[in-house]
């Protein structure tokens, strides 16, 4: 990573939060022309400046430096991923269950619209016969 990569992500992250340089400038405790010279890359960003810098823009100093957020330990993805895993497994025993309850109801649907049919074909038939008389 050079100087000019921190310094593009420094002001990318400045313009992204919507900050003059002023802002910037007097958030961290240097003046707006020290600020100036160092986007400009006349002098060097200072180790005591890159906590607050961070700070400033919400992201962590990895974050700022790289422009990216850094990937996590494996151990935590592994944790993660089992973490996941339990999520994925109950989600998916809770859509099976719901999955048998629906499928109950529709059951017990098709048998009343069933009655209801054969309800139907006998009124139909005793209209037929009551106006054969």
């Amino acid at each position: 990573m050079t100087d000019e990569t921190i310094i593009a992500n420094i002001e990318r992250l400045r313009e992204e939060t919507g900050l003059s340089q002023d802002a910037v400038a007097i958030r961290i405790g240097i003046s707006r022309n020290t600020y100036g010279n160092i986007v400009r890359g006349k002098t060097r960003i200072l180790n005591e400046n890159l906590q607050p810098l961070a700070e400033v823009f919400g992201v962590s100093i990895e974050e700022m430096l790289l422009g990216y957020k850094p990937c996590t330990p494996s151990s935590m993805v592994l944790k993660d991923n089992d973490n996941h895993q339990e999520q994925l497994h109950r989600l998916t025993e809770d859509y099976e269950r719901r999955l048998s309850e629906d499928r109950v109801k529709i059951e017990g649907q098709a048998k009343q619209l069933d009655t209801l049919e054969k309800y139907v074909k006998t009124l139909q038939d005793m209209v037929a016969l009551l106006q054969k008389k």
